[in-house]
């Protein structure tokens, strides 16, 4: 793993708790319910999975 993909996956992680610690906040300002906050975080985890899956077929098909 290179120096650039390091930095570019923890960008995305970095992001990733930005979107939730974002959530959590909703929550507890009670603009969001836990069931809201629930699917959104689902939300999260399915796109990472599915970018995970996408740049495995990438590596594949290249």
């Amino acid at each position: 793993m290179t120096w650039a993909t390091r930095w570019q996956r923890f960008r995305e992680v970095v992001q990733e708790f930005a979107e939730v610690f974002a959530i959590a906040r909703a929550v507890e300002a009670k603009t969001l319910t836990a069931e809201q906050a629930a699917e959104a975080i689902n939300r999260i985890g399915n796109d990472r999975h599915a970018d995970a899956e996408q740049k495995d077929f990438d590596l594949v098909t290249d």
